[in-house]
């Protein structure tokens, strides 16, 4: 095509590159409402891949569509070839990582805290694999480059490195063992030996707390994962088990009819779950009673108010019942000696 053909080229550049871009913009316009009204996921599926289509796509399409019409020498034919693939595989990789979030993470918002952590792994690892290969697929489109030789070449290296930073190894694997394994997820409240905490985050490195203190525990992944950790948000009712002490001087039809009392105190707090009270040991000062019973939901705060009110109904009643609760004492006995 000769020189004075080129407007002919740029108008034909112009007029596919504006008629995609406003082709984009009218679709999404009118597409979007309709789609949210449908449960049908391709529409919504469709509108993700077009907002996650880039500018420098259209226009490296409308460049092609011009570059096909003008016999371009070997050099710039070669470097456009170079950068039309690459650019197509950027945006390919674009929309890659879009179908992810859209089939994932999505999903992880309405999805329960073990289940979300599982989602968020999968997702960080898909979009890795899915740059790792863009890159390598860009590397072997460049010519004089050989994807073997660099693989090898990465491999020793790799090799190298992961003997360097193995201690980020441990972390990145324990991660891996929290988000299949899933001992605790977002959300519960662990204990890990003497620290306790509510779980903010699982990182790649480390897990971080939020302590009933306020302040926030940082936990790397392999300390965590080699630690004995207690998950609370697990627990589908609270055992609560406490002691009452009377003295020894209480009758025994009273000691005989505690058991009943304290198991009708129990059962009148709401979300009880009576299991057993029983006359434990004679200890060194009082009767020591056992009092077992469940508490369901087993929030924290609701047992202290629980708690809170069984004891005090204890004390009315044993007030009531002329019983008296037992505290250190100790009693000394005088012996008058005969004189001889």
């Amino acid at each position: 095509m000769s020189y004075r053909s080129l407007p002919f080229v740029a108008g034909s550049v112009l007029t596919v590159g504006l008629g995609l871009t406003l082709a984009r913009a009218l679709i999404l316009r009118h597409l979007s409402p309709a789609a949210r009204r449908t449960a049908h996921p391709m529409d919504d599926l469709i509108i993700v891949l077009l907002r996650h289509t880039r500018a420098f796509f259209v226009w490296t399409l409308a460049l092609a569509v011009g570059a096909w019409q003008i016999p371009l020498p070997a050099p710039l034919s070669s470097a456009w070839h170079l950068v039309f693939v690459s650019l197509l595989i950027l945006q390919g990789a674009l929309w890659a990582t879009a179908v992810l979030d859209f089939l994932l993470v999505d999903r992880a918002s309405s999805a329960s805290p073990t289940v979300a952590t599982t989602y968020d792994f999968l997702s960080t690892g898909g979009k890795v694999v899915v740059w790792s290969l863009a890159a390598l697929l860009v590397l072997d489109n460049i010519p004089g480059v050989e994807i073997g030789t660099l693989l090898t070449g990465l491999g020793i290296g790799g090799v190298a490195v992961a003997l360097a930073v193995q201690n980020i190894l441990g972390d990145l694997f324990a991660y891996l063992s929290i988000v299949l394994d899933k001992p605790f997820a977002i959300g519960d409240f662990i204990a890990v030996d003497a620290l306790m905490g509510t779980v903010e985050h699982i990182g790649l490195r480390s897990t971080r707390l939020l302590s009933v203190s306020g302040e926030q525990l940082i936990f790397s992944n392999h300390d965590l994962v080699g630690s004995r950790i207690h998950n609370y948000g697990r627990m589908e009712k609270r055992r609560v088990t406490f002691t009452v002490g009377v003295v020894y001087e209480t009758p025994i039809d009273k000691l005989e009819a505690l058991p009943t009392m304290l198991k009708e105190i129990v059962e009148a707090q709401p979300g009880t779950e009576f299991e057993q009270a029983f006359l434990k040991t004679m200890g060194d000062f009082a009767l020591i009673y056992e009092v077992i019973y469940y508490l369901m939901p087993p929030d924290y705060a609701l047992f202290v108010r629980r708690q809170q009110a069984i004891h005090l109904a204890i004390l009315r009643r044993c007030a009531e019942e002329g019983i008296e609760l037992a505290y250190p004492t100790q009693t000394i006995y005088l012996q008058q000696m005969k004189p001889n």
